[in-house]
């Protein structure tokens, strides 16, 4: 379980589809008929977004369908860039732009929904370590922070009675980074979800990051692995 809720925090940011609009990863729950409806439902969030907003997709960050009564609704999370002109990226810069957008297919007829997202961005400060003050440990597994294969980092999980989330992530007895969830029912929420990192190795943490942001594996403890290795 662990493993799956930090792989899911690790690739926040990552594609989850292809980039071609078309290639969606469908849900398991839906039928055939639900299948096609998203596919169209996803594509005209694409353009909408497109032409509205006077962007240019990236990727979709998450989806969802469901049917209740006799309506169809889509809902998707699309980050796209100001910068009509560069190469689709999974990393977010200035130019990334957020949009929520909900498409609704009734009697026929498409009805469609945009909003822009204001995102928070990293910071970099001073920032106390969580206190696991109220919390439990509930469980630890072993994952892979720097794409090399090897599951060198030790990630445990603590939870209290409210639900609210922290893990800690250690490598090579080295605690180097924390992941806050404030609002765990809300991935979007960057202020109450966020992560914190040691980037320098100097005990303190100096970097903050919303929770859809993806926070790097430091610099300073690449070293000590190539030395393990």
């Amino acid at each position: 379980m662990i493993k799956r809720f930090v792989e899911g925090l690790i690739i926040f940011v990552i594609v989850f589809i292809s980039i071609a609009p078309a290639v969606v990863a469908i849900p398991i729950d839906l039928t055939k008929d639900e299948e096609e409806k998203l596919k169209v439902a996803l594509e005209k969030c694409r353009a909408g977004v497109e032409s509205q907003f006077n962007v240019k997709f990236f990727y979709y960050l998450n989806y969802e369908a469901r049917t209740e009564k006799d309506t169809f609704f889509a809902f998707a999370d699309i980050m796209a860039s100001a910068n009509k002109t560069a190469a689709p990226s999974n990393k977010p810069d200035e130019n990334t732009r957020y949009f929520k957008c909900q498409a609704k297919l009734r009697t026929d007829k498409w009805e469609l929904e945009f909003k822009p997202v204001i995102v928070k961005t990293k910071e970099k400060g001073i920032f106390k370590k969580p206190s696991l003050s109220g919390y439990k440990f509930e469980e630890q597994a072993k994952t892979d922070m720097n794409n090399d294969g090897i599951e060198e980092t030790l990630v445990e999980k603590w939870i209290n009675q409210k639900g609210q989330i922290i893990l800690k992530f250690t490598t090579l007895g080295k605690t180097w980074a924390w992941a806050v969830f404030g609002n765990p029912s809300n991935r979007e929420d960057g202020i109450n979800n966020y992560s914190l990192v040691d980037s320098e190795g100097k005990g303190t943490l100096d970097m903050k990051y919303p929770i859809y942001e993806k926070f790097p594996f430091p610099d300073w403890l690449k070293p000590k692995m190539e030395k393990k290795e």
